[in-house]
């Protein structure tokens, strides 16, 4: 009997000592996060759902919701999760346990953070865009002049809110001292990016090593690839029909743009081969790939002093569209004027505090659609409008509610292929919400 209990303890006793650490983690990453937020108070309110760890070492945060003082905009974050290699990490960073090697791999997983395409924020988005396209006006003869996209040209394209999903992290051998650092950037039903860095003799000492030298990686290789989901073929859709042409006209004469153009929009100046490039990609919208590898002599700041002849062979360049290589990749740089996009951003973005307020004639305020909390049985009063539904086991629907039939609502979503229909139980509607220009009665 005793050994009988003797076992019991043996198992047990991990079993205990594991919640017990779970629980220390937990309470551990809500304080973390209690400190965010109050430190983040001025200039946003975050609200969470919960959090979880596990004893891999992942510590994540659930439904997030980040709403911007000043503005009725809200930023909402599904799930956020920092992955470690193992528990003695997560410890360390949560937990206060003393230790000053650096892990071999760091994970950050970021799913379904939205953002409305109304509200305060979008608005200043908007006019910032149109202020910069007003900079540049008549240096895009297309698109109804339009050379940059914002908040409204992608209603107007068809999209109603902007979710995007996101990976960074790396992998590191402490043996040959190589780090390569991967990331994820996708936009659902628009497109997505991924980014490969590869980087020897990382800091010029081992990569464990426990006061990282302050000298900066070099970049020895590097790989961009670009896969559209639906954002080329609508952008094609909506520029020829604000220019009254078909989309093989438009796709013509916007490979034929002027220098001025490319320049703004790109950087640089296109040869016969790339806009040959430009033409397949939109009129067959799929994948782009960029691989090159960076000489240790060349400083990237230094680029544009290089002869553009020299640049393809020397970083070693390959570019392939659809998978087909493309062999001429001549290009050169624009001698003509030329706007700082970043930078115009940058001001017309940040608001100055301190300057003194300018009287000016106020514009009536618009009503701007935004989504408010509706009761899941009363849906069918909404039926015309958008909705978004949150389901049992965190599940999202959202399109427009085009029926309520008994117990099952029928939401509509839009995509750059058609139209499709999705039945949903009202008993499985944890959260409904409608778009609408005032909060329902």
């Amino acid at each position: 009997m005793k050994i009988k209990y003797l076992l019991l303890a043996v198992v047990a006793l991990p079993l205990v000592l594991f919640g017990i650490v779970k629980l220390y983690l937990n309470h551990q990453l809500n304080e973390f996060m209690d400190t965010v937020a109050a430190r983040a108070r001025p200039f946003v309110s975050v609200e969470r759902g919960g959090v979880s760890t596990t004893l891999r070492g992942e510590a994540s945060i659930h439904d997030i919701e980040i709403y911007i003082t000043g503005t009725d905009d809200v930023v909402r974050i599904e799930k956020l999760t920092y992955d470690t290699p193992n528990l003695w990490y997560l410890l360390r960073d949560l937990g206060g346990v003393r230790n000053n090697r650096v892990p071999m791999s760091l994970h950050l997983n970021l799913k379904g953070l939205s953002m409305d395409l109304y509200g305060d924020l979008t608005d200043r988005m908007e006019d910032a865009i149109n202020t910069l396209n007003l900079d540049l006006a008549g240096v895009n003869k297309l698109c109804g002049g339009r050379l940059f996209m914002g908040p409204r040209e992608y209603r107007d394209m068809g999209y109603e809110q902007i979710i995007i999903d996101g990976n960074i992290g790396y992998e590191a051998d402490a043996i040959t001292e190589e780090i390569t650092i991967n990331m994820d950037l996708g936009f659902r039903d628009m497109g997505s990016y991924h980014l490969t860095i590869r980087s020897g003799g990382f800091l010029g000492t081992p990569f464990a090593a426990r006061v990282p030298h302050p000298k900066p990686p070099a970049i020895d290789a590097l790989r961009i690839t670009y896969q559209d989901h639906s954002y080329i073929r609508r952008f094609v859709k909506y520029c020829s029909e604000l220019g009254n042409t078909t989309e093989a006209e438009f796709i013509a004469a916007e490979v034929e743009q002027d220098p001025a153009y490319f320049a703004n929009l790109l950087g640089f100046v296109p040869g016969p081969g790339l806009r040959a490039a430009y033409r397949e990609l939109l009129s067959n919208p799929g994948k782009i790939a960029i691989t090159m590898e960076w000489p240790e002599s060349v400083d990237p700041g230094n680029l544009h002093l290089y002869k553009p002849e020299d640049i393809p062979k020397m970083l070693n360049l390959i570019l392939t569209i659809n998978d087909k290589p493309i062999e001429d990749l001549r290009f050169h740089f624009y001698d003509g004027k030329k706007l700082d996009v970043g930078r115009r951003i940058s001001t017309l973005m940040t608001r100055d505090d301190k300057a003194q307020p300018v009287e000016v004639k106020k514009k009536p305020r618009r009503l701007r659609p935004r989504y408010y909390p509706v009761t899941p049985s009363r849906l069918k009063k909404y039926v015309g409008t958008h909705v978004r539904l949150t389901l049992n086991g965190n599940l999202h629907r959202d399109g427009e509610l085009i029926k309520v039939v008994g117990n099952t609502a029928y939401v509509r979503k839009r995509l750059s292929g058609g139209n499709y229909t999705m039945q949903v139980s009202l008993g499985r509607i944890r959260k409904a919400e409608a778009l609408l220009t005032r909060p329902p009665k």
